[in-house]
């Protein structure tokens, strides 16, 4: 019985990309007509070393930490749009490759849910960001009113240092988008 449990739960393990824990592998279990506890999975799980795989943590740099404030939030989680180039939200994510990090900045238009804008480097900094912006400002042409909103802690910062002045551009600053999908932690990208 429990071998045949240890089988199910191998198979959920890689369907889900090794990306489920105890308890979701549970909840999948019990949903597709499984009768068992949680603890038995989770035990089994651990007894067979079936473990998910975890997204790595990212701390900030004394840099990032210790710079110039966020942009006050105007969104406030409401994410509702009547009309096109009036709401972008940006986000900037790291790909592990065999040569270090790629740094990705995108910048999308939630009226359509499209991509306006995108910047790739080697490291994670306001230019980065300003290339992305720059590029959904030159192909979308937006006028005044215009709120970009982002959680990145190199998006939300106004500085003078900054080669795109965003004040100047009726651009306003606030928070929260993710683009990090967990199953880009599980290998390496040539």
């Amino acid at each position: 019985m429990n071998q045949q449990l240890v089988e199910k739960i191998q198979t959920l393990h890689d369907q889900h990309r090794q990306t489920c824990g105890a308890d979701k592998t549970w909840h999948l279990l019990t949903q597709a007509g499984e009768v068992c506890g949680r603890h038995r999975v989770a035990r089994l799980r651990r007894s067979h070393g079936i473990v998910a795989i975890r997204m790595k943590r990212f701390h900030a740099s004394y840099a990032a930490r210790n710079s110039e404030p966020a942009a006050e939030n105007l969104l406030d989680q409401n994410f509702t749009v009547a009309l096109p180039d009036r709401l972008w939200a940006a986000d900037t994510t790291f790909i592990p490759t065999q040569q270090g990090w790629l740094f990705l900045a995108v910048v999308i238009d939630l009226y359509a849910r499209k991509v306006v804008g995108w910047a790739m480097s080697g490291s994670n900094n306001s230019q980065l960001v300003c290339d992305a912006l720059t590029m959904a400002i030159k192909q979308r042409h937006p006028k005044p009113g215009l709120i970009h909103h982002s959680d990145s802690p190199q998006q939300r910062r106004v500085g003078p240092d900054q080669p795109l002045h965003l004040k100047n551009n009726s651009l306003i600053k606030a928070v929260s988008f993710t683009l990090k999908p967990p199953f880009l932690y599980l290998k390496t990208i040539d």
